[in-house]
């Protein structure tokens, strides 16, 4: 019994031991200087013709609210027509733990499908900014991400042809909002043509001349035999079998089909573009 007593006594007294210690592990974490970090890592913005964006702001956090500073910023941008940045730095003022970087968005200059990015980073140096000034659960850069999507807005109506099934079924067209390529080809395609969500898209040229069609592989989320059907649209390898062409606004595609891994002469499919044909005269 003196034996357990004693223990307890002991466990007691290291207790209060550790507990009255001021170098243990109650003492308080201390951050020494001031700590910074993105807001996020990440950010994206998905356009479409009809947006209007000028700029972004990419927020930066501080420890502090005290003094005015200013930090200089790695900056990496993929396209400066495109994207730019009035300074590479951001600025403190007294009295705000936040501050933010404008990047500007010439949306005018941007080519559909694709993406632009700008990279922000801290400058480590041995003046401004030192590895124990990144914030601890922090971001220490931030990558921006633009894209220009197409916008497919609604381009006339038809009637659709198909050496497949031997059936005909009435169609829309759709084209890409705004958007013309180099050669000023406009890109169109038909919408949810054998099954939803699988579309044939197109080039014709401003008086709706036929110009080319997707391609390669083109699926049309059917099956033959268990197995999935294509519209097989290779005219460099198969120049004899694939072509695309138009009369006034009948268009044919001659092509292969694509079934399984295995490939079939006989696909010439058609569609005439009754209304909203773009070679119509007034």
């Amino acid at each position: 019994m003196k034996f357990y007593k004693s223990l307890l006594m002991f466990a007691v007294a290291a207790f209060a031991f550790c507990s009255c210690s001021d170098e243990g592990y109650w003492e308080p974490y201390e951050i020494k200087g001031t700590r910074y970090s993105f807001a996020q890592a990440n950010s994206s913005y998905d356009l479409t013709a009809s947006d209007v964006m000028t700029e972004a702001m990419v927020a930066v956090y501080r420890s502090t609210k005290h003094g005015n500073e200013t930090l200089p910023l790695n900056v990496t941008i993929s396209d400066s027509t495109v994207l730019s940045i009035a300074s590479d730095s951001v600025v403190f003022v007294d009295g705000s733990d936040v501050a933010e970087v404008i990047v500007n968005v010439d949306m005018a200059a941007m080519a559909i499908g694709k993406k632009y990015t700008a990279q922000l980073a801290f400058v480590v140096d041995s003046v401004n900014f030192m590895p124990e000034n990144a914030s601890i659960t922090g971001a220490q850069s931030h990558s921006m991400s633009v894209v220009l999507n197409y916008n497919w807005i609604p381009a006339g109506t038809g009637i659709y042809a198909s050496s497949f099934s031997g059936e005909q079924w009435a169609i829309k067209f759709e084209k890409v909002e705004g958007y013309s390529d180099e050669n000023g080809y406009q890109l169109y395609r038909i919408p949810d043509l054998y099954a939803t969500g699988y579309h044939l898209e197109f080039y014709t040229d401003a008086a709706g001349n036929a110009v080319a069609a997707a391609y390669g592989s083109i699926p049309l989320g059917i099956t033959d035999g268990g197995s999935p059907v294509y519209i097989y649209n290779d005219y460099v390898n198969y120049a004899s079998y694939c072509s695309f062409a138009n009369q006034d606004n009948l268009y044919v595609l001659n092509a292969l089909w694509r079934i399984g891994s295995s490939l079939y002469t006989g696909c010439q499919e058609q569609f005439l573009w009754q209304e909203g044909w773009p070679g119509a005269t007034e």
